[in-house]
Protein backbone atom coordinates (compact mmCIF):
# COMPACT_ATOMS: atom_id res chain seq x y z
CA UNK A 1 0.00 0.00 0.00
CA UNK A 2 2.75 2.66 1.10
CA UNK A 3 4.57 2.19 -2.35
CA UNK A 4 1.84 2.01 -4.47
CA UNK A 5 0.68 5.55 -2.73
CA UNK A 6 3.88 6.95 -1.75
CA UNK A 7 6.80 5.57 -4.52
CA UNK A 8 5.07 4.92 -7.59
CA UNK A 9 3.21 8.56 -8.27
CA UNK A 10 6.01 10.18 -7.06
CA UNK A 11 7.71 8.63 -9.89
CA UNK A 12 5.06 10.55 -12.36
CA UNK A 13 5.27 13.43 -9.77
CA UNK A 14 9.10 13.91 -10.78
CA UNK A 15 9.21 13.42 -14.47
CA UNK A 16 6.59 15.75 -14.71
CA UNK A 17 8.03 18.45 -12.85
CA UNK A 18 11.64 17.51 -15.18
CA UNK A 19 9.70 17.81 -18.16
CA UNK A 20 7.69 20.88 -17.47
CA UNK A 21 10.70 22.37 -16.96
CA UNK A 22 12.87 21.35 -19.30
CA UNK A 23 10.14 22.29 -21.74
CA UNK A 24 10.08 25.83 -19.71
CA UNK A 25 13.80 26.20 -20.58
CA UNK A 26 13.50 25.67 -24.08
CA UNK A 27 10.42 28.31 -24.38
CA UNK A 28 12.05 31.07 -22.71
CA UNK A 29 15.11 30.54 -24.23
CA UNK A 30 13.09 31.48 -27.80
CA UNK A 31 10.26 33.42 -27.25
CA UNK A 32 9.11 34.91 -29.74
CA UNK A 33 9.85 31.88 -32.22
CA UNK A 34 7.76 28.11 -32.01
CA UNK A 35 8.72 25.72 -30.04
CA UNK A 36 10.01 22.88 -31.20
CA UNK A 37 8.62 19.91 -31.16
CA UNK A 38 10.04 18.14 -28.41
CA UNK A 39 10.12 21.47 -26.40
CA UNK A 40 5.97 21.97 -26.77
CA UNK A 41 5.53 18.24 -25.69
CA UNK A 42 8.13 18.57 -22.72
CA UNK A 43 6.27 21.59 -21.62
CA UNK A 44 2.62 20.15 -22.30
CA UNK A 45 3.35 16.45 -21.85
CA UNK A 46 5.15 16.94 -18.30
CA UNK A 47 2.12 19.11 -17.26
CA UNK A 48 -0.13 16.19 -17.93
CA UNK A 49 2.56 13.68 -16.55
CA UNK A 50 2.24 15.99 -13.40
CA UNK A 51 -1.35 15.75 -13.37
CA UNK A 52 -1.92 11.87 -13.83
CA UNK A 53 0.65 11.82 -10.57
CA UNK A 54 -1.60 13.43 -8.71
CA UNK A 55 -4.57 11.52 -9.49
CA UNK A 56 -2.44 8.38 -8.71
CA UNK A 57 -2.00 9.99 -5.70
CA UNK A 58 -5.54 10.37 -4.46
CA UNK A 59 -6.71 7.22 -6.16
CA UNK A 60 -4.48 5.39 -3.91
CA UNK A 61 -5.53 7.12 -1.05
CA UNK A 62 -8.77 6.39 -1.97
CA UNK A 63 -9.97 10.15 -2.41
CA UNK A 64 -12.21 11.60 -5.33
CA UNK A 65 -10.66 12.85 -8.52
CA UNK A 66 -12.53 15.86 -9.22
CA UNK A 67 -13.63 16.18 -12.72
CA UNK A 68 -11.74 19.08 -13.83
CA UNK A 69 -8.11 17.29 -13.58
CA UNK A 70 -8.13 14.68 -16.10
CA UNK A 71 -10.11 17.72 -18.16
CA UNK A 72 -6.75 19.95 -17.37
CA UNK A 73 -4.46 16.71 -18.38
CA UNK A 74 -5.95 16.28 -21.41
CA UNK A 75 -6.03 20.36 -22.60
CA UNK A 76 -2.43 20.11 -20.94
CA UNK A 77 -1.61 17.67 -24.12
CA UNK A 78 -3.45 19.71 -26.56
CA UNK A 79 -1.04 22.28 -25.74
CA UNK A 80 1.61 21.14 -27.38
CA UNK A 81 -0.61 21.98 -30.82
CA UNK A 82 -0.12 25.55 -29.80
CA UNK A 83 3.50 25.64 -28.95
CA UNK A 84 4.47 24.02 -32.10
CA UNK A 85 2.07 26.57 -34.90
CA UNK A 86 2.23 29.88 -32.51
CA UNK A 87 4.99 31.43 -30.20
CA UNK A 88 6.26 29.19 -27.09
CA UNK A 89 4.76 32.02 -24.70
CA UNK A 90 1.58 31.53 -26.06
CA UNK A 91 1.82 27.56 -24.44
CA UNK A 92 2.79 28.88 -21.49
CA UNK A 93 0.44 31.62 -21.27
CA UNK A 94 -1.98 28.88 -21.82
CA UNK A 95 -0.67 26.03 -19.71
CA UNK A 96 -1.13 28.43 -17.07
CA UNK A 97 -4.75 29.63 -17.84
CA UNK A 98 -5.37 26.10 -17.59
CA UNK A 99 -4.18 24.97 -14.62
CA UNK A 100 -5.71 28.17 -13.09
CA UNK A 101 -9.29 27.58 -14.45
CA UNK A 102 -8.55 23.79 -12.96
CA UNK A 103 -7.83 25.14 -9.55
CA UNK A 104 -10.75 27.82 -9.44
CA UNK A 105 -13.46 25.20 -10.27
CA UNK A 106 -11.97 22.61 -8.02
CA UNK A 107 -11.94 25.19 -5.26
CA UNK A 108 -15.62 26.65 -5.77
CA UNK A 109 -16.88 23.20 -4.96
CA UNK A 110 -17.65 21.37 -1.73
CA UNK A 111 -14.85 19.56 -0.01
CA UNK A 112 -16.28 17.60 2.63
CA UNK A 113 -17.08 14.08 2.04
CA UNK A 114 -20.89 13.82 2.45
CA UNK A 115 -21.20 17.52 0.93
CA UNK A 116 -18.92 16.36 -1.85
CA UNK A 117 -21.38 16.66 -5.00
CA UNK A 118 -18.79 17.07 -7.97
CA UNK A 119 -18.54 14.83 -10.89
CA UNK A 120 -15.57 12.00 -9.95
CA UNK A 121 -13.87 9.47 -12.05
CA UNK A 122 -15.51 6.15 -12.24
CA UNK A 123 -12.89 5.01 -11.18
CA UNK A 124 -13.14 6.48 -8.13
CA UNK A 125 -16.49 5.75 -7.40
CA UNK A 126 -15.35 2.52 -5.44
Amino acid sequence: MAARTYVFPHFLLLLGVISTVAGLHAAVARPGKPATTGAALALGGGVALYLVGMAAVRRALHLPIPLSRPTATLAALATVAIGVALPATVQIVTTIAILVLMLVTDARRPTRPGNDDRPLVDAERT
